[in-house]
């Protein structure tokens, strides 16, 4: 990439047609992860890889450790291992979308059917778009 496209057109990092910083450009480079933040995750990943006395990880201690309480009534440790075996269930909201999607759609004379797939997608977590293009 040659030095002017890093620097752009007008020397400030950016597109002359879009205003987006290019790659590689010096001006902005982003912001990155604190220090501490990497440290602390390396090492918490170092220490919970070690060997457990018990035989296997330190990781593997904290899962059967956390089973067993599952396993004796704790419902916040069943929440945990059920949350790091199958995922986080997703929240969900009881509102009717369709009738409130319409009815926002008739009020600002929008195409009722487009709000509608909008919402839907929304309330799925769907974020190809954020309809605002």
């Amino acid at each position: 990439m040659t030095d002017t496209k890093r620097r752009g057109a007008s020397g400030d990092g950016r597109d002359p047609e879009t205003g987006r910083f290019v790659k590689g450009n010096r001006e902005s480079v982003g912001r990155p992860a604190p220090r501490y933040d990497r440290h602390l995750s390396r090492s918490i990943r170092a220490l919970l890889a070690q060997g457990h006395p018990e035989g296997g990880t330190h990781a593997d201690a904290i899962v059967r450790a956390m089973v067993a309480q599952a396993r004796n009534g704790n419902v916040k440790a069943a929440e945990w291992v059920a949350d790091r075996a199958e995922g986080k269930a997703v929240q969900r909201m009881d509102v009717d979308i369709q009738r409130k999607a319409a009815r926002l759609a008739e009020t600002y004379g929008l195409d009722p059917v487009e709000v509608v797939a909008l919402a839907e997608e929304i309330a799925r977590g769907d974020d190809a778009h954020d309809g605002l293009e």
